[in-house]
């Protein structure tokens, strides 16, 4: 029977699994959105499903398995909070789902979070409008109420005009726009002046001035269309005016004007069909915390990612400062050991032996006459002639001198 079981799965495939999950996986389209709501203030991610009938089970599901572990328990580190994990019932416009609700309470900061940003501390996963939603910063009375689908004319306008063209004769499978104009919403300097001016070394003008580098730019988009089966990726920035049109021009000068929230609050009044408006309305700080939310969710992380670089030396410098004493008087304390130390090298005179002078190299072993006499040539075979064991020396002979004959002559 063992063997029967994995038999019988490998038979039907991998495709036929549990009837639920198989009806949720082929019913998904592969349609994902992440972005932010304006009103009411929200962060949404929304995962598109043709049949969304597979996920009502899901709330109960989850808390079912997690609920015990998770609901009425106290966040770690934060006395007096408390979590709430449970299902709870949402009304989506005539309709009410079923909410997988993930919320906290007890946190002090959860009133600055609410008057700043205008989000709460509560999270739901619910089906609606065709999709799986997961919303995050509304609560119970304002979930509701978050839309999956905006005005499509609206934000197409608003985009860059080839993503636009492209966007309308369907060539485009992932698009990433992030909206810069939040960075210049006075929300937001307002928030990182309540933030940050506790710590040492923020300047409320060091971090307008910042900002300001980065005030002709309105947005920044990427996005992937196919051309010929092949992937083309596309870059474009755009600027908050031009200079081709009268708006355009007002708009930069906008941007540069030393009270700019005024002089956007004055274009947005002159121009209020302009595709350009909710860019006006952020940079005057119309709309409130919402609007920043919003329409500059990516613009916020930016700027928390680059307060915080730009901040961390400062940061670090006081604690720094404050353990100098004590490392110069570990440091002194090593360079004199480490003084003793070398002192000790130095003095000891093995290393100044001189062992490579010792005389062992330089005796002339080669010069030594055992393979250089010549045994040959010193053999008096050839070269001494014995004449009865004496010795003739050939340079000391006297001449011959012929003898004299005696007797008569005739």
């Amino acid at each position: 029977m063992d063997e029967a079981r994995p038999r019988r799965a490998q038979e039907e495939g991998p495709e036929r699994g549990p009837p639920p999950f198989s009806a949720t996986v082929g019913a998904f389209t592969g349609e994902v959105l992440f972005g932010g709501s304006a009103d009411p203030a929200a962060l949404q991610a929304r995962f598109g499903f043709s049949d969304t009938s597979s996920l009502v089970p899901l709330a109960d599901l989850a808390v079912a398995f997690g609920g015990s572990m998770i609901h009425n328990k106290p966040i770690p580190d934060v006395p007096g909070s408390k979590v709430s994990f449970k299902a709870e019932n949402v009304s989506v416009g005539t309709d009410k789902v079923k909410a997988l609700h993930l919320g906290a309470s007890g946190v002090p900061q959860a009133k600055a979070l609410a008057d700043q940003l205008g989000l709460s501390l509560d999270a739901w996963v619910y089906p609606a409008e065709g999709t799986l939603a997961a919303v995050v910063g509304a609560d119970a009375s304002k979930v509701g109420l978050v839309k999956a689908a905006a005005n499509s004319e609206a934000t197409i306008a608003a985009l860059p005009p080839a993503l636009a063209a492209s966007l309308r004769a369907g060539e485009v499978g992932f698009v990433t726009h992030v909206p810069l104009d939040g960075l210049q919403s006075p929300a937001l300097l307002k928030l990182l002046d309540g933030a940050l001016a506790s710590l040492p070394g923020y300047s409320s003008s060091t971090a307008r001035s910042a900002l300001n580098v980065l005030a002709p730019l309105s947005s920044t988009t990427m996005w992937i269309s196919e051309h010929q089966n092949a992937g083309v990726i596309h870059f474009a920035v755009q600027t908050i005016g031009n200079t081709t049109d009268e708006e355009g021009k007002a708009a930069l000068a906008a941007a540069a004007s030393p009270d700019p929230a005024k002089a956007f609050g004055d274009l947005a009044a002159k121009y209020p069909s302009s595709p350009r408006i909710a860019a006006y309305q952020t940079r005057a700080g119309q709309g409130g915390a919402g609007a920043l939310v919003g329409g500059s969710a990516p613009a916020l992380l930016l700027a928390a990612g680059g307060m915080a670089a730009f901040l961390r030396p400062t940061i670090d410098a006081p604690t720094a400062v404050a353990e100098v004493p004590a490392e110069e008087k570990k440091v002194e304390e090593k360079k004199v050991e480490e003084k003793k130390v070398e002192e000790k090298k130095t003095e000891t005179p093995k290393t100044e032996t001189p062992k490579t002078e010792t005389p062992k190299t330089e005796t002339p072993k080669t010069e030594t006459p055992k393979t250089e006499t010549p045994k040959t040539d010193e053999t008096p075979k050839t070269e001494t002639p014995k004449t009865g064991g004496l010795k003739i020396d050939s340079s000391k002979a006297e001449p011959r001198v012929p003898p004299k004959r005696v007797g008569r002559s005739e």
